[in-house]
């Protein structure tokens, strides 16, 4: 009997990739990718709700990633293998995902990030009440002159190393469920999913300078694209984090360094900066 994971539809989103997105990018893409595996879909059982993805064998990093260290224990090449998955999703057809959840009923303003109304949302009741328990005002002014451009792709949107199964040469991307908001989107820009994968492994700062290289290289990334993309994904970390009290203060405090020691890199070098 296959062995399978089971994972709880809540949100139509979820439908839409268990029982349309996933089985479509099998089929068509997964002959075309040279590392990244998508997983098959067991079933889906619409009465309950349930989801059933492939449970597949290898290395995982549930041990070695924790949310106290920030991936201090996950080795450096691990970071070659996200660099390799994201050239595989850049094979994806971003139009296509897109139609397949708008005929699934699904608006596309809440599958994919959107600056614009990223910057709105940091004014909104709670998470402007949030920012400001950490951040001074100068500092969040500074968030709505965040620029960010590049080739938006298709992903689980929670890309970081304990969602990945190592096989040899290979590497199933598992957890595709929905999470509602800009911190994990379906369609991102391609420099935030690497930035969401970046900030995760904040207890490794080899191992972030190594994907940040890479990613300079491989796609021709600057810098400062990377620098704002890692603002973003560390403020929607840490408005994360806040709402979920159980998870341990080491990564909240990790996030807010993150985004203070960029914007006063900002701060100092204006000329190359965030741009409206």
């Amino acid at each position: 009997m296959q062995k399978a994971t089971y994972k709880l539809l809540n949100h139509i989103e979820d439908t839409v990739i268990y029982n349309d997105v996933l089985p479509y990018m099998k089929a068509k893409y997964q002959d075309g990718f040279a590392t990244l595996v998508i997983p098959d879909v067991v079933a889906v059982d619409l009465n309950r709700r349930q989801g059933c993805l492939k449970l597949y064998e290898g290395a995982t990093f549930n041990e070695t990633w924790g949310h106290e260290d920030g991936g201090s224990r996950i080795d450096l090449d691990t970071a070659n293998l996200m660099i390799n998955m994201v050239s595989d999703l850049s094979i994806i057809g971003t139009p296509i995902v897109e139609d397949i959840f708008l005929r699934g009923g699904i608006s596309l303003d809440t599958i994919a990030f959107d600056l614009s109304r990223w910057k709105e949302s940091l004014n909104s009741g709670d998470r402007q009440q949030r920012l400001a328990r950490r951040f001074d005002p100068s500092e969040i002014e500074q968030l709505q002159q965040i620029h960010i451009a590049g080739e938006r792709l298709f992903s689980n949107g929670d890309f970081y190393i304990r969602n990945v199964v190592r096989q040899e040469q290979k590497a199933v991307l598992v957890d595709w469920n929905y999470f509602k908001g800009f911190r994990c989107c379906y369609i991102d820009y391609r420099v935030n999913i690497l930035a969401f994968a970046y900030i995760h492994m904040w207890g490794n700062t080899q191992w972030q300078s190594r994907l940040r290289a890479l990613a300079l290289e491989r796609f021709g990334i600057s810098e400062i694209e990377f620098a704002n993309a890692a603002v973003i994904k560390a403020v929607e970390q840490y408005l994360f984090l806040t709402n979920n009290t159980d998870i341990c203060d080491m990564f909240c405090n990790a996030m807010v360094r993150t985004v203070k020691e960029t914007l006063a890199i900002f701060r100092e070098r204006p000329e190359p900066g965030c741009e409206a």
